[in-house]
């Protein structure tokens, strides 16, 4: 079996672990490269390399708000748009968003790792034959994951 088959496979039985995995790739690539995903936005909301293009979204709040106060939100943006001050305050935010969702991945990926799909059987015990999506899933906790965080735990 090729790696590209393994790969759908276990994506395949492990959904929620591969999706917080990519949750977190995400943002870490959002803190290392910010400008990837923050110059895109700008153009998109209006705030060009030569200023307010016409016509866009920045253009409407502008003409909504008026005067433009320095060191607003909104100047710090055009700044930004235009390569000045404020890229450097929208590049941190972008890091800073990436930084949270990566650490929402990781704890997705962690949570997902410590807790298995068991079918409950009518006796009450369970099983841990049930594929995602069985009828009688129930989600547990992981004993083995509970005892080894038990016996990590220091001995006073």
């Amino acid at each position: 079996m090729d790696h590209a088959k393994k790969a759908f496979k276990w994506t395949k039985e492990n959904p929620l672990t591969a999706a917080s995995g990519v949750v977190a790739g995400g943002g870490l690539a959002v803190v290392a490269a910010p400008a990837l995903i923050t110059a895109p936005l700008l153009g998109f909301a209006g705030f060009g390399s030569s200023g307010i293009v016409g016509g866009s979204m920045a253009a409407g709040i502008q003409a909504g708000i008026g005067n433009v106060v320095a060191g607003s939100t909104f100047a710090t943006l055009t700044s930004a748009g235009m390569g000045g001050y404020g890229a450097a305050a929208v590049v941190a935010a972008g890091q800073a968003v990436g930084g949270m969702t990566a650490a929402a991945g990781a704890a997705g990926v962690y949570m997902a790792k410590s807790k298995k799909c068991q079918c409950k059987l009518e006796d009450g015990k369970h099983e841990p034959s049930c594929k995602e999506g069985e009828e009688n899933q129930e989600v547990v906790e992981d004993e083995e994951a509970e005892n080894e965080e038990e016996n990590a735990k220091p001995k006073l």
